[in-house]
């Protein structure tokens, strides 16, 4: 048993018997808080970092541990709701306020309240937990109240405590740090009560805390409303609060508004509403910013899918990376065209394997931001595929590991630096690519997912009072500390309250992602990283995009406008986004097949009756249906089930868009019967687009001869019978010619 919990055990009685001559003891627990100070290079007062897979408080509706018994309740529902100041230094009185329910039945007459205050430091993460959860922790009755009227069943009432500072079991200033406060109320046999934190700095000379927060802001958990960019643009300026970020959630502006909105004074048109907005964020975005770290297209995830093989589309998240706009004049923030149909910035989709031009290599020098630092070089994986796999496949990079993951072996007196160099080969830490480890419990705190102003009272009290004993655990050695948010809620102004009370702590020395990466390392001995593997539904759900964009490339290429086919069909990158669950992938992936089959299927051969061939060489007529809006050249040919048909060639033909086309299909018939013939429709590459049923022909090549023969013996036989009537006739009329002629006089001769 720790010796926090013995102390507490010790002071338990004592806890009971509150009243107010308990004022008197605080001499004599101050003593006490002085032994249990020298008591703190024990191992055992320290806290484990303890791998809780996907148990941060946002997928929970239950608090973080820190304060899941912070709160108990029967029959009266106590709820603190502010203290200040939130860190006491030189003031002169401590404000607590809140709000007492009845939550029973029955009306409750004159329900007493009293506030206590801790009467030591605690010494530890796992001290401090045990004293928001003790029924009897170690603390001091400051004030006590009693509400001068009935709370009715189902009634509410504020509170409000006023007490001078020296009233407080504070001690000496070397116990400076965070204290336990509880509000308890009990009337009959009710009772309840709410434990929060009072933190008391005194100035002592300490090395700080450095501290980075990562904030995931992504167009996979954006929802784009006017409270989220203010949000943004609070943590943008904030020290020591980088951006994670896709290009994609950046609102997209039509280049010459960006113009335009400089010459707004000088006379010409104003932008409209939305564009205007649009622009003034981008404006501020990039003159506030001092550091993003640039996540792929639909933050996907680099490691599922490299460790899938999908290597085109591991070239195109990498290259979106590569593409982040670095100023507001960057190409890429243009409006695309499926941007300004749909009047909105939000998600485009574009053409796999055709990532858009580098803003780099096309802006003027003076167009970029000096002062805004870009981070490439990051690769963030989900939780189930971190590992060696992982970190091998991307050993330059900094990887972002699950919180709780590479937790130190031994249990400690101090929390030791989230930096960690992990050896990909065989997952030991010591040496190898760098690894940032989220703060276990203080990623908890960030991103628990509170729902009223107690719990977020709490959670920036929590955050402040962590950081504080972290500091004091070794107030002479730096450290440098690390958290992430969830990547898959957007930021929040109750998120940048709690960056506030994170970075901006007097023992916190905030600092930006690059410092944190390149910060000293930890040397404690830590289970090693496992392999780490891609999860099936992810496998699947690759392998579907991978191939669907396969096809769809093969019909891409034989249109009029292949980037428009492209953009017809959801993006690849954001289905494999590791922002998402698990079974939201295997579904976007199933959109996007079902989006390129229904696109193959607009190009069909339109059904056909049997077809009667008679000849031995023809042009078998193929007609082709062109649904798509592009004109589409496909090669067109035959498939017979029997060699005595023989197609000469296969013919290319155009499509024309919203038509229906006849083809012409050189045959060769070398027999006769009746057979089946298969329309084959392929792209000019030879990837097949579609084909048709059997189709019936009927094949009598040898009519041909024999139609020719007869029709040649009649001609002849016709020529003949002429030929003889006209000879006749001839003879008839010479023979009537000479019938008819007068008989000749004979002359007489003269003597």
């Amino acid at each position: 048993m720790s010796r926090a919990h013995i102390l507490t055990r010790i002071f338990a009685a004592a806890h009971h018997r509150r009243s107010v001559t308990r004022l008197l003891a605080i001499p004599a627990l101050t003593a006490a808080y002085l032994t249990a100070c020298l008591l703190t290079s024990s191992p055992a007062l320290a806290t484990p970092e303890v791998h809780i897979p996907r148990a941060l408080a946002e997928e929970s509706e239950m608090p973080p541990a820190l304060f899941a018994q912070a709160k108990q309740s029967n029959g009266l529902e106590v709820s603190i709701n502010e203290v200040a100041p939130r860190i006491l230094t030189s003031e002169n009185e401590l404000l607590v306020a809140g709000t007492v329910k009845n939550t029973g039945s029955s009306a409750l007459p004159a329900p007493v309240l009293e506030l206590s205050v801790g009467a030591w430091t605690p010494v530890s993460v796992a001290a401090l937990e045990s004293e928001l959860s003790s029924p009897a922790p170690w603390e001091v009755t400051v004030s006590t109240q009693i509400l001068e009227t009935q709370l009715e069943s189902g009634a509410e009432s504020p509170f409000e405590f006023r007490v001078p500072t020296h009233y407080l079991p504070l001690g000496f200033p070397v116990s400076w740090g965070p204290r336990t406060l509880t509000v308890s109320s009990s009337s009959q046999d009710a009772s309840g009560r709410d434990r929060s934190l009072l933190i008391w700095d005194t100035s002592q000379p300490f090395a700080h805390t450095r501290v980075n927060a990562l904030v995931a802001w992504t167009s996979q958990n954006t929802r784009r409303g006017e409270a989220e960019r203010r949000a943004v643009l609070e943590i943008a300026q904030t020290p020591g609060a980088t951006l994670a970020m896709d290009a994609r959630v950046l609102p997209t502006v039509p280049k010459e508004n960006v113009e335009k909105n400089a010459q707004v004074h000088s006379g010409r048109p104003r932008l409209s509403a939305k564009a205007a907005k649009d622009t003034h964020f981008l404006e501020s975005f990039y003159e506030t910013a001092s550091e993003i770290v640039a996540l792929p297209e639909g933050d996907a995830g680099l490691a599922t899918l490299a460790l899938s093989g999908a290597e085109a589309l591991l070239t195109d998240a990498i290259a979106s990376i590569d593409t982040f706009p670095a100023s507001l004049k960057a190409p890429s923030l243009s409006a695309s065209r499926k941007d300004i149909a749909e009047g909105e910035g939000g998600e485009s989709a574009s053409a796999p394997h055709a990532a858009s031009t580098s803003p780099e290599s096309s802006l003027p020098e003076e167009d970029t931001q000096p002062h805004l630092s870009i981070v490439k070089d990051v690769s963030w994986p989900r939780e189930e595929v971190f590992g060696t796999q992982a970190l091998g496949a991307f050993v330059n990079r900094v990887t972002i590991a699950p919180a709780g993951v590479l937790s130190p072996v031994h249990i400690l007196n101090f929390t030791p630096s989230s930096v960690v160099k992990v050896d990909p080969a065989t997952g030991s830490t010591g040496s190898g690519s760098t690894v940032l480890t989220p703060h276990t419990q203080l990623s908890e705190l960030v991103n628990w997912a509170t729902k009223n102003d107690a719990d977020e009272l709490d959670a920036e009290q929590g955050i402040a009072a962590l950081t504080a004993i972290i500091t004091r655990e070794r107030p002479n050695a730096p450290r440098t500390l690390f958290v992430s948010t969830s990547r898959d809620k957007a930021p929040t102004e109750r998120l940048v309250q709690r960056l506030k009370a994170l970075l901006n702590a007097p023992w916190v020395a905030p600092i930006s992602f690059q410092e944190a990466a390149a910060s000293e390392t930890s040397e404690v001995e830590r289970v090693g990283a496992d392999s780490g593997s891609v999860p099936e539904v992810s496998a699947e759900a690759v392998a579907n995009v991978t191939d669907s964009f396969a096809l769809l490339g093969q019909l891409a290429t034989a249109t009029s406008d292949p980037q428009a086919v492209f953009a017809s069909v959801n993006d690849p990158l954001p289905a494999l986004s590791a922002a998402i669950p698990l079974e939201e992938q295997g579904t976007r992936a199933r959109v996007i097949r079902s989006q390129v089959l229904r696109l193959r299927s607009q190009i069909t051969a339109t059904p056909s009756d049997a077809v009667n061939l008679i000849n031995k060489s023809a042009d078998f007529p193929v007609r082709v249906r062109n649904d798509l809006e592009w004109d589409v050249d496909v090669l067109v040919s035959l498939i017979p089930s029997d060699p005595r048909l023989d197609v000469s060639s296969t013919t290319r033909a155009t499509l024309k868009a919203q038509s229906v086309t006849s083809v012409a299909v050189p045959v060769t018939a070398i027999g006769s019967g009746n057979i089946e013939v298969t329309y084959d429709i392929s792209t000019p590459d030879g990837a097949p687009l579609t084909d048709s049923p059997p189709i019936l022909v009927r094949m009598r090549a040898g009519w041909e001869d024999a139609l020719t023969a007869s029709a040649a013996s009649a001609l002849a036989v016709l020529f003949v019978v002429g030929l003889i009537r006209t000879i006749r006739s001839k003879l008839n009329r010479a023979h009537e010619s000479g019938a008819d002629a007068p008989e000749e006089m004979p002359h007489e001769s003269t003597a």
